[in-house]
């Protein structure tokens, strides 16, 4: 059953159980048995003792999905499906509302964005790799876990198997074929393929800047974006080059995160009218949860 959980997941899982270890140990419960320990009565006080802390909605949604996986783990009652700790989730949302101020990044931010790099990197290295790094997470839906990464845990980042470029018949265009080895949520999913086409501006191409920084990385198997060391690109170093790239263009880097690009994806695909049911393949969604993820703000009927 663990097995059905992506590496990631588990991890996730495990720190949360862990949290909800340590709640109950402040409670000085009796029972020895920790995991037994995960009833509705509990969860209960769990789910109060974040309120308090003002944690957003989603994170407890994820906290009593774990438990639940837990229990059922141990052939216990799924918490997170009793009444009463559905009618306290809805409460929570209800008197919780909070606001995604993550801002997306558009083309015009993006171009920027390029534009910035021979002033924020310290190499043509780490120009060519962040700019691949910009414009593939942009144009491919990427969320932040899947261009970076640590050394010993690469988790749902993309690989260099995963990476294709090819050729028209007639050689006179290119494309990008990106596979996904496994992206969050993707356990027992199907895994697509997304194409990615050439842009005319050659400085905003994701098709150029991936085949620069081909040239310039080995043939070496492992996460895609990575140093000459090998070591996966972090998501710190990615982070703060993006807060330097914005900086430089003028924008507060505080309401854009690495999400942005995504979000920024989603909000330029549905201004130029491609279908919802589109968006969510390009961007992997299995639910309607790609819905928040599209921030128009204003629309000008003719």
């Amino acid at each position: 059953m663990r097995e059905s959980l992506s590496p990631s997941t588990q991890t996730a899982y495990r720190s949360i159980f862990e949290k909800y270890a340590k709640f109950v140990a402040r409670l000085e419960t009796n029972n020895s048995n920790s995991t037994a320990n995960i009833t509705p009565e509990l969860v209960a006080l769990f789910i109060a003792d974040c309120y308090k802390q003002g944690l957003a909605v989603a994170t407890v949604q994820t906290y009593i999905s774990a438990l639940g996986f837990f229990a059922k783990l141990k052939g216990l009652t799924d918490v997170s499906q009793t009444f009463a700790i559905k009618r306290m989730l809805s409460g929570y949302q209800k008197k919780h509302i909070s606001c995604d101020t993550r801002l997306p990044i558009t083309p015009i931010i993006l171009s920027k964005l390029i534009h910035s790099l021979p002033f924020v990197c310290k190499s043509m290295f780490s120009r060519v790799l962040v700019k691949a790094m910009y414009l593939l997470a942009f144009h491919a839906f990427l969320r932040i876990g899947e261009i970076t990464g640590t050394k010993d845990n690469h988790g749902n980042c993309i690989r260099k198997e995963n990476v294709k470029i090819l050729s028209s018949p007639d050689e006179q265009n290119k494309h990008i074929e990106l596979t996904f080895s496994t992206f969050k949520h993707s356990a027992g999913k199907h895994i697509p393929t997304i194409v990615i086409k050439e842009n005319s501006i050659q400085n905003l191409c994701p098709v150029k800047a991936i085949c620069d920084y081909c040239n310039l990385r080995d043939s070496k198997d492992g996460p895609f974006f990575k140093f000459m060391d090998d070591s996966p690109v972090s998501r710190q170093y990615f982070t703060q080059h993006l807060q330097a790239s914005l900086a430089w263009a003028g924008y507060d880097y505080k309401h854009y995160k690495g999400h942005s690009f995504r979000i920024g994806a989603a909000t330029t695909a549905a201004e130029k009218g491609i279908n919802e049911e589109k968006i969510q393949a390009m961007g992997r969604w299995h639910s309607a949860a790609y819905k928040k993820y599209i921030r128009i703000h204003s629309i000008t009927l003719d």
